[in-house]
């Protein structure tokens, strides 16, 4: 544990995730916040998330980040945006997003608040076929009317 000001880091050590996709490393908690830097292997992307409260900003450190963003719980379409290196994006509680990496490795850094139990995954990342948004489309519609029936 370390101490910067009044603000106390929980973490001994980094925490080191390897994913099915790529890779976490979580170097920051707090009771205010935490980060992580997040990388992509190419032509993979992350499952399809919501979190309830959970609020994230992230900025692009390496290649094209391709998100895809927007209402849970609505008849919209989500939207798929390809931002560039340097490029932030504020993800909003209550909106479903995945990462996904197409022409080479993508290195996101993650700033959070600190809920560790609030992602809910809609769809697995070996549910979808990485060159088609039509399938993930199809497969966050299904989910979608899932969640409807069981309210």
């Amino acid at each position: 544990m370390w101490v910067l000001g009044k603000i106390v880091n929980k973490l001994k050590s980094n925490i080191f995730g390897k994913k099915s996709w790529g890779s976490e490393v979580t170097w920051a908690l707090t009771n205010n916040y935490m980060a992580k830097t997040v990388s992509i292997s190419k032509d993979n992307c992350t499952p399809l998330i919501v979190h309830e409260d959970k609020e994230k900003s992230i900025i692009v450190i390496k290649g094209y980040l391709y998100l895809t963003y927007g209402p849970y719980g609505s008849d919209n379409y989500v939207t798929t945006y390809k931002i560039p290196e340097g490029w932030s994006w504020y993800i909003e509680p209550g909106n479903v997003y995945r990462y996904r990496s197409i022409e080479e490795e993508v290195l996101i850094i993650e700033i959070s608040t600190p809920q560790l139990e609030d992602s809910i995954v809609l769809v697995n990342e070996s549910e979808v076929n990485i060159d088609t948004s039509l399938v993930e489309v199809e497969l966050f519609n299904k989910q979608l009317n899932k969640e409807k029936e069981k309210k």
